[in-house]
């Protein structure tokens, strides 16, 4: 059925109803007819009606098919449906034309839904109306309504109670994995992430089936995700992680020396290392990391020279991100609850607040630039976007998308500003890249299209390729998308990390702000199917290669190919389905069709 959000009853038909009523359709047994009610004439919405009201018994015409249409009523009238089957397209146009012709007033109350089967029965109570609606629900099952009997315990929740339930369940095995953390890659650390990782999936979609949650839900959730981002917050990193490479980096910079140049494992620099930075990874290798990384390595080793620091920092710009990412949701007319979705999702608190990585700083320069470009702040945009880039390269192939929407000047501000960054490290006149060519050359991980493809080419060529597919890609989403959306920013970061030479799981930070729609679904798969990877971290304490098993890559990148495939059937058997079955707000009931 389709609905639209109010009408009015006629003067001269005040004491006229629509009634829809079949006798010959109640339950075997019953010695009532199987109906539920809505208001009087009135037509008032089922959470606003008054308690004068609350006595009526309301009614439901039990079709063949199972749908019904919802009226108000004060006299059965059978004649608006014989030999009408109601299951059509053009049912409520015949129903509409019928009550003219018969001087019967018609209104249509807020937004109802459209029950066709049992199941269907689920849907008011995962929308705002649910709880004001279940009342509706129980008068059913008390009239003798099946359906209504069998669904009603499962009714009594609301949206937002199954959200902070999922969310408790998020934080209980977010607590468990933190108490692991030192065993990475560990069942005892990957099962309770895992089981995270399930739960965030049924929270969005609790997310998808509303378009509003109560604001102390909201903060609600963002408490429950301050609780388990402090639990791994005061877990030490690993001995290993990116994050001692980051003290060293910003260390050796205050010293004097040039991180691109410097090799950690050089026995000469054994007198500037500290606790922190003697277990580095990749020790013989210099810095890979832009620019705009290096400075900010410095700036906080400045203010203190230890993880602990750096990882405060990185936490703080995950709160900054929150309250950007709520700025962009009000200012777009997008739900505010969408910051649950990038707040609750597992890998932000490991690999932030746990491993600390600079990637989070890039992200926040990002969702910057977008918001910037919401408020019309086009310098800003293009400013924070070339100190995105500054901070990890791959944001570079979302140029299309602000190609011909900044100003000229203003991408030309951006490059002067990216330029004049890399002047400190300048190596005789050269512009310093350090081991990024050394990363594309040896180093591989989680990378099943670039191994492929590195049989027939150059690792540089497939290299170049990544780029080239994210590109295209921002091409093709700004096609389909006319306007300015951060729904875009997803898939050409995603496209051209699936072809990079390694992808590890705090690559997915890059694309958690920008995962709010189904058209995003099989990314968020993604970000979530990475999480067994870390299995390889327990191989290379037995001593083992440090490979991605093949067994793991089936179960992440199959689980994306499900999902996508999944969506698309969904798509194209919603596309055949008939019109009427879904509702529409604010059309009237000329549009309906």
């Amino acid at each position: 059925m389709k609905s639209v959000s109010q009408s009015t009853v006629h003067p001269a038909h005040a004491n006229r109803t629509l009634v829809l009523f079949d006798t010959s359709l109640r339950p075997a047994g019953s010695t009532s007819s199987c109906s539920i009610a809505t208001v009087p004439t009135s037509l008032r919405p089922f959470g606003q009606r008054r308690s004068k009201y609350s006595s009526r018994m309301t009614w439901l015409s039990v079709q063949p098919d199972g749908g019904y249409y919802l009226v108000g009523a004060k006299a059965a009238r059978k004649s608006p449906f014989e030999g009408d089957g109601m299951g059509t397209v053009s049912a409520l146009d015949r129903l509409l034309t019928r009550t003219k012709a018969l001087e019967l007033s018609t209104g249509f109350t807020e937004p109802f839904y459209d029950i066709d089967v049992a199941n269907d029965l689920m849907l008011p109570a995962r929308s705002d109306q649910g709880a004001s609606n279940r009342g509706m629900v129980k008068r059913m099952a008390a009239g003798g309504c099946a359906p209504a009997l069998v669904f009603e315990k499962a009714m009594k929740l609301t949206p937002s109670h199954k959200l902070c339930g999922f969310g408790a369940i998020v934080l209980v095995a977010m607590t468990i994995a933190s108490r692991n953390f030192s065993r990475m890659g560990e069942p005892a650390f990957i099962i309770p992430l895992s089981v995270a990782g399930v739960a965030y999936l049924l929270a969005i979609r609790e997310l998808l089936s509303a378009q509003k949650f109560p604001k102390h839900v909201i903060v609600f959730g963002l408490g429950l995700a301050a609780l388990w981002h402090f639990q791994f917050l005061r877990m030490p990193s690993g001995p290993d992680d990116d994050i001692h490479r980051y003290v060293w980096d910003g260390r050796v910079q205050r010293l004097g020396f040039n991180p691109y140049v410097l090799v950690p494992s050089d026995p000469a620099l054994a007198r500037l290392h500290t606790t922190e930075t003697r277990t580095l990874n990749n020790p013989e290798v210099a810095s890979p990391y832009p620019p705009g990384a290096q400075l900010f390595f410095r700036a906080v080793t400045a203010m203190h020279e230890s993880t602990f620091a750096l990882k405060v920092v990185f936490v703080i710009c995950d709160l900054a991100i929150v309250f950007v990412l709520l700025d962009v949701l009000r200012r777009t007319g997008q739900g505010e609850h969408w910051v649950l979705a990038y707040a609750w999702h597992p890998l932000l608190a490991t690999e932030v607040a746990g491993s600390g990585h600079v990637d989070i700083v890039g992200v926040l320069l990002l969702l910057v630039s977008a918001a910037a470009f919401v408020r019309s702040w086009r310098a800003v945009a293009a400013i924070a976007f070339g100190l995105a880039i500054a901070v990890k390269l791959l944001p570079l192939v979302l140029l299309p998308l602000y190609w011909k929407r900044l100003r000229v000047r203003d991408g030309a501000l951006a490059a002067i500003v990216l330029a004049l960054l890399y002047v400190p490290f300048l190596d005789h006149g050269r512009i310093p890249f350090g081991s990024l060519g050394t990363y594309v050359q040896r180093f591989r991980f989680n990378d099943p299209v670039f191994a492929t493809l590195e049989r027939v080419t150059a690792p540089q060529v497939v290299a170049g390729l990544a780029v080239l597919v994210g590109f295209l890609t921002a091409i093709w989403m700004r096609r389909r998308y006319a306007e300015w959306s951060l729904d875009t920013f997803a898939w050409p970061m995603a496209a051209s990390l699936l072809c990079a030479p390694v992808i590890y799981p705090w690559y997915m930070l890059w694309l958690l702000p920008f995962l709010r729609s189904t058209t995003n679904l099989p990314i968020l798969i993604w970000t979530l199917s990475i999480i067994p990877t870390y299995y390889v971290w327990r191989l290379r304490t037995l001593g083992q290669p440090w490979v991605v098993p093949g067994w793991i890559m089936v179960l992440e990148y199959g689980s994306v190919v499900v999902a996508a495939a999944i969506i698309a059937l969904l798509r194209g058997s919603r596309s055949g389905t008939l019109p009427c079955s879904r509702d529409r707000v604010g059309q009237s009931p000329s549009q309906i069709t």
